[in-house]
């Protein structure tokens, strides 16, 4: 449902519908929301396929749309397969120097830029002050948002307030569900949004260089420690525990690491005893890197948001965030989650522990199910609340005699808080996401796969092995 700011509008008076010859999208930042908005970005692409597709971002991710030595404006490549062009600010910087005139000489000269396009109409993904204010200073007459935005003063500056529904959708579905609002009221070549294929930029030298550091036919996992902030930081020592497990199934661990996270990383070594080595790579580099990994391991983060677009295997660990909003899409995946969790996407700086209270050994020995990834969860997973317990050989994920990897669903959480006399141990593989269908078009539904409420350990090891939907646990068919 779409409302206009200034008078309502009827769905039928195509008389009104705009044109849209030049559309700007604007999502700032960071990786892992620029990454979920390019699906509903690349439906507005095959929506408006003759149209001038621009995208305002931060200058620290424009990599994410176009190769550094690539032109940012012009005709499509594989260096920059989205959009037509690529504008970027650096609002952080001019923040911190406000009186400076080189600040005031970059706002106008990116502002001057922006605005000579003439866009049509501007959708603003982020829905925050800042990026509602450019969307209205670049010129379009028409600007679509949220009409419930994560800053609620940014819906003043939207001439067309769409109505999403937040409330168990992924932000993938969000994002989408703004593109159909805007290609449903406008001349649009398709009537419904339907998410396209994700491309990302292709740089021949950071190809070559991830080809030297891992040779062609070389299995490995990338293990990703870091995160925004401590509180969906999972221990380093648990993903040196991990490395080691891994290695005896002689798969080789990398352990990536961004800005100010060495540290951590030096500690995921040390804890491997040599079983994995850090790496620290440029946007490119690890777009590269991530396109050969047989498996991706890591929190709510922009890389491993960056695995899943790819379509590389996750298992994703997670804390306080919420999976079902931001769990990983588009790929097979595992979610783990200690029950005892609590939802809040607040920003908090101290580490915590709950993602998952103990080790969860990933490994991938024997033969592989037909369907599967080849992948095991095994040795010691235990329960919250039940530390003393392990829970060997668990089963392979897709074999029959284990659990089986549900493609991602989508549909209402199925996430529940265990009460105070139940031991929970939740696996949540994709509950309540959406995937592509195998055409990279539709989207198509899947049960989803959950273990949650388990009233004690013996309880975990019949279900986990058998199957049994007793007591709350909830298994989905393999779906493969």
């Amino acid at each position: 449902m779409i409302d206009s700011a200034s008078s309502s509008r009827s769905p039928s008076s195509a008389a009104s519908a705009p044109q849209l010859n030049r559309l700007l999208v604007v999502r700032l930042g960071a990786m892992g929301d620029i990454i979920h908005t390019l699906p509903a970005v690349a439906a507005l692409r095959q929506a408006f396929p003759e149209s001038t597709l621009g995208w305002l971002v931060e200058e620290r991710w424009a990599e994410l749309l176009c190769t550094l030595r690539h032109a940012r404006s012009g005709a499509r490549s594989p260096q920059r397969p989205l959009v037509d062009r690529v504008h970027t600010v650096k609002t952080a910087a001019w923040r911190h120097a406000l009186i400076s005139f080189n600040t005031w000489q970059q706002v106008a000269v990116s502002l001057s830029e922006l605005r000579g396009i003439r866009y049509d109409a501007a959708i603003d993904f982020q829905g925050a002050i800042r990026s509602s204010l450019l969307a209205r200073w670049s010129g379009a007459p028409v600007i679509y948002g949220s009409a419930q935005p994560r800053e609620n003063a940014a819906s003043m500056f939207y001439t067309r307030k769409v109505f999403v529904k937040t409330e168990g959708t992924h932000v993938v579905g969000q994002a989408l569900a703004l593109a159909n609002a805007v290609i449903s009221t406008a001349n649009a070549s398709e009537s419904k949004a339907h998410p396209g294929m994700v491309q990302f930029p292709l740089d021949s030298e950071a190809e070559n260089r991830i080809a030297e550091v891992v040779p062609a036919g070389k299995e490995f996992v990338i293990l990703n420690p870091g995160a925004g902030w401590g509180a969906k930081m999972w221990p380093a020592e648990r993903y040196g525990q991990v490395a080691k497990e891994l290695a005896k199934d002689g798969l080789d661990c990398l352990v990536n690491y961004g800005p100010g996270e060495e540290e951590i990383a030096l500690a995921v070594e040390a804890a491997s005893a040599g079983a994995a080595r850090k790496i620290s790579c440029s946007i490119s580099e690890l777009i590269a890197l991530t396109r050969r990994a047989r498996l991706f391991i890591g929190g709510d983060t922009g890389p491993m948001h960056m695995a899943a677009a790819l379509q590389i295997p996750v298992v994703a660990i997670f804390g306080p965030t919420n999976p079902v909003r931001n769990g990983p899409f588009g790929t097979r995946s595992i979610v783990l989650r200690s029950a005892s969790s609590l939802t809040d996407h607040t920003v908090r700086t101290a580490a915590a522990d709950s993602a998952a209270e103990h080790p969860r050994h990933v490994g991938a020995s024997g033969a592989a199910h037909s369907h599967s990834l080849g992948v095991s969860l095994r040795s010691c997973v235990r329960p919250a609340g039940a530390a003393d317990s392990d829970f060997d050989s668990i089963g392979r994920i897709g074999d029959d005699s284990g659990i089986s990897l549900a493609r991602p669903s989508f549909g209402p959480c199925a996430e529940r808080q265990a009460t105070h006399h139940e031991r929970s141990l939740c696996l949540h593989p994709q509950p309540s996401l959406s995937r592509f269908a195998a055409d990279g078009r539709g989207l198509c539904d899947c049960r989803a796969q959950l273990v949650d409420r388990c009233h004690d350990a013996a309880d975990v090891r019949r279900d986990l092995h058998s199957g049994d939907c007793g007591r709350g646990a909830l298994f989905a068919p393999d779906v493969s």
